[in-house]
């Protein structure tokens, strides 16, 4: 469990959270120590990954062979899905509950942050001026192209505009680079722990719901919706399978 934890928390860093952004080509550096945890665990790679992993290496050499993707771009994207395939088979069993739960640890900061903000929006100037005494680490590149400025306070990134084109709140990042993102995981989770605790409105699920609607991620919405409509069936599923009892 706690082996999962970090794989996922370095994944999710180095994909998500702006200071971390800049790590994401040393992933590959886990490859020796995700396959001697799985040589531990005296795993056997699937048949259906193995086939995965050629139809992928195959869709390398036909980018490569085109001009899409130089050697060395080839090279790293085939280490790259290496390192995603053996996190996947070190974690295996322990994935679901170290995702909701990181997941939940990151919204249980992020949501009263959030709400602290909302409320009241001169402390926002306080934590922008604290944040910026920390250092940032993000690249250049980053800065040029990013669409949501901010500081990070790496398990938190905090917008530098209080209001949006289409809201006057300001939307909950949480950790990652842009709130659509934090959405995109957080419903991930939910329905991930909505699977185990069979009930939408199940108290393990509360923080993860108002972590969704803080974002204010039309696409979270939506997916939120979803979501709804799925728990519906489950109850119908659950409902049918007791009378069959």
């Amino acid at each position: 469990m706690r082996y999962a934890t970090v794989v996922l928390l370095i994944f999710l860093a180095t994909t998500g959270f702006p200071s971390f952004l800049q790590f994401k080509v040393f992933q590959p550096l886990l490859i020796p120590f995700l396959w001697y945890r799985y040589t531990q665990l005296n795993g056997v790679v699937p048949k259906g990954v193995k086939f995965l992993f050629a139809v992928i290496v195959l869709f390398i050499i036909l980018h490569f062979v085109a001009g899409n993707l130089s050697l060395l771009g080839s090279i790293s994207f085939m280490l790259s899905i290496v390192t995603i395939a053996y996190s996947a088979l070190v974690c295996k069993d322990s994935f679901v509950e170290a995702f909701v739960r990181l997941m939940k640890y990151f919204s249980y900061i992020a949501v009263p942050l959030w709400l602290l903000v909302a409320l009241v929006p001169t402390l926002h100037t306080t934590l922008m001026n604290i944040g910026a005494m920390l250092p940032q680490m993000m690249t250049d590149t980053w800065l040029e192209n990013t669409s949501n400025d901010g500081v990070s306070f790496y398990v938190y990134f905090l917008s530098s505009g209080l209001t949006t084109s289409y809201s006057s709140l300001i939307r909950n990042c949480g950790p990652f680079f842009e709130p659509g993102l934090f959405a995109s995981y957080l419903i991930i989770a939910l329905v991930l722990n909505l699977n185990l605790n069979r009930k939408l409105l199940h108290p393990s699920n509360w923080i993860l719901i108002a972590a969704i609607l803080t974002t204010l991620s039309s696409a979270g919405y939506i997916s939120l919706a979803l979501v709804v409509l799925y728990s519906c069936l489950l109850y119908t599923s659950d409902a049918a399978d007791d009378m069959q009892c």
